[in-house]
């Protein structure tokens, strides 16, 4: 019997050391494990790590929420300063920031702020679900301001918030890139437009990447890029810098601005979230009062653009639907930009969500429909139904609703169609309201079908010969006016027309008095058959052919009614 194989190393240190080292590997696991996830006091960048999954209803509560979290931040800071160990390492960190400062030729070096500012305090990143509808509003405005039937009113958006007043829209025509601009005291929106037009489809097509200016590197030495589209879209012809040299001069009128907000869908996203960037790098005193929310934005640039874009505005929320599949591209080494909000018509919310989540939630390759703004709407609808649900309610999220729905007409603002407390209220209901568009659409459609119906109803009782007969009278119309007016050439034609109308109108009446009478006939005969059911419970099969045989007998009237109408005979009503 063999116990050690002497080809083999493994075999020698089995015989010498036994189970030592399986043993030591296997506590050294264990202690790692328990330290991972041993409980820690919460501190500073435990109350971070709650303030990204908390949620505001309204916009009031989103004042108070801040507030109250900058004063628990300004508490931490000061019980930080008290400790000597806390001290230290910070003096540590400040000299290592301080070593990693030093610039490459050419490049300027950057942790995570963008050039010439500080990264911006997280305690000011707060969802707002009140924020989130007025700027769906705004971004479907960018859209429709310039149509001739639009579906959104300019008056109702600036009623949103009550210090608006004016506004401008500013266009780029080589690029067609537009903005929408909102302003009024301490207050102001910048709305951008998506993909509308083949210059703006040629702009989402340019995915390679260009540098962001000023140059500048990473503290890993990676340089700061972006969509060469999207960028091209902000620079050309001085786009952005018009439209900051505008913002900056409007907010100028009023020091102290307490909000700022960019949004915009899809290709407005994009552009959003560039024009955050150089807004906060520009006019670095607006800081703290700028908010980004986009619906179903591309990605913009590389991971440290993201990650300075993160810095410079912080409540930066990428809102995406379901299945979109937009926010998804471009892929390989683009990054996302702001903190992920997944929603879904099934009512789900899902704040900053993760790996594991976001490998369950987006396995499928996308549906195009979810990235329409309706969509959208529609989702933001489920979710606020979805609080009034035992099973997929936060906490106090039926109160935040009503409080939402108190001073906001939500229906109008996500441009739904039969949108009211009932509604909210009834989570048991699996049908959503209506997107305005469609409805517009629907009562298009049926307000046509009457006249196509009239127009087939009339030329199938008059048939062939009346359509010739009416011909020749507007052409015997026509000579014999020859020379009149158009308004007496046009009365002759309907005095002629008159009396071939009349008798259709009198035919579709004796046709629809022979169908309401037969309908009757049916129901007096059933009624008596159930009758006898009642009396005699063996006669059910002898009512079944009787009820086919009284059917049979209408459709042979109904048959030859056809035939004595289409040789033009009159035809009395059957005797009961």
């Amino acid at each position: 019997m063999t116990f050690v194989n002497v080809t083999s190393c493994w075999s020698f240190a089995d015989v010498q050391f036994g189970i030592i080292p399986t043993q030591l590997a296997i506590s050294v696991l264990v202690c790692v494990i328990v330290l991972l996830t041993a409980p820690a006091h919460a501190g500073a960048r435990g109350d971070q790590e709650r303030w990204r999954y908390e949620i505001s209803w309204t916009e009031a509560q989103r004042r108070a929420m801040i507030v109250r979290r900058m004063m628990d931040e300004d508490a931490d800071a000061e019980s930080s300063d008290s400790e000597g160990a806390a001290r230290g390492l910070g003096a540590i960190s400040a000299a290592l920031r301080r070593l990693s400062a030093g610039g490459h030729a050419g490049a300027r070096r950057t942790r995570t702020p963008a050039p010439g500012t500080a990264a911006a305090s997280p305690a000011r990143a707060l969802f707002c679900v009140e924020t989130l509808i007025k700027m769906i509003y705004f971004a479907k405005l960018a859209y429709q301001i310039d149509r001739p039937e639009p579906l959104t009113d300019t008056g109702y958006a600036l009623s949103l918030y009550p210090t608006l007043e004016e506004h401008e829209l500013l266009v780029e025509e080589s690029t067609d890139t537009r903005a929408f601009l909102a302003w009024g005291p301490g207050m102001l929106v910048v709305a951008f437009r998506g993909t509308v037009t083949r210059k703006n489809i040629v702009t989402d097509l340019k995915a390679w990447s260009t540098v962001h200016h000023p140059k500048r590197v990473s503290s890993l030495g990676l340089t700061l890029r972006v969509h060469t589209g999207f960028y091209r879209a902000w620079r050309t012809g001085g786009f952005g810098e018009k439209l900051l040299l505008r913002a900056g001069s409007l907010l100028s009128r009023w020091p102290g601005a307490s909000q700022i907000l960019f949004t915009g869908h899809s290709l407005g996203g994009a552009l959003a979230v560039l024009a955050s960037t150089e807004f906060v790098r520009q006019y670095p005193q607006y800081q703290s009062s700028v908010s980004v929310y986009t619906f179903g934005s591309p990605r913009v640039g590389n991971a440290p653009f993201a990650a300075e874009q993160a810095a410079a505005v912080p409540d930066t929320w990428a809102v995406v639907n379901a299945q979109d599949p937009v926010p998804r591209v471009p892929k390989g080494w683009y990054s996302r930009s702001g903190n992920r909000v997944v929603i879904n018509p099934q009512g789900d919310v899902i704040i900053r969500p993760g790996t594991l989540d976001a490998s369950v939630l987006f396995r499928s390759g996308g549906v195009a429909s979810d990235h329409r703004l309706p969509s959208y709407s529609l989702s933001i609808f489920a979710v606020l139904r979805a609080q009034f649900d035992q099973a997929k309610r936060m906490p106090l999220g039926a109160r935040g609703v009503l409080e939402l729905a108190r001073g906001l007409e939500i229906g109008e603002t996500l441009s739904l169609k039969g949108v009211g407390l009932t509604q909210l209220m009834n989570p048991k209901s699996r049908r959503l309201p209506m997107p305005i568009e469609v409805y517009r659409r629907r009562q298009a459609r049926l307000a046509a079908v009457p006249r196509h119906r009239s127009d087939a109803s009339s030329a199938a009782t008059s048939g062939a010969p009346s359509r010739r007969r009416l011909s020749e009278a507007e052409a015997a119309a026509s000579r014999g006016a020859w020379g009149q007016s158009s308004s007496d050439r046009i009365r002759a034609m309907a005095d002629s027309a008159e009396p071939e109308a009349e008798a259709e109108d009198d035919a579709l009446t004796r046709d629809a008095e022979r169908f309401a009478h037969r309908r009757s006939l049916i129901e007096r005969t059933l009624s008596v058959e159930l009758a006898r059911i009642h009396h005699h419970p063996g006669s059910e099969r002898r009512v079944s052919r009787r009820r086919v045989a009284v059917e049979g007998e209408a459709a042979v009237d109904v048959a030859a009614d056809d035939e004595a109408a289409t040789k033009g005979e009159d035809r009395p009503p059957p005797q009961e």
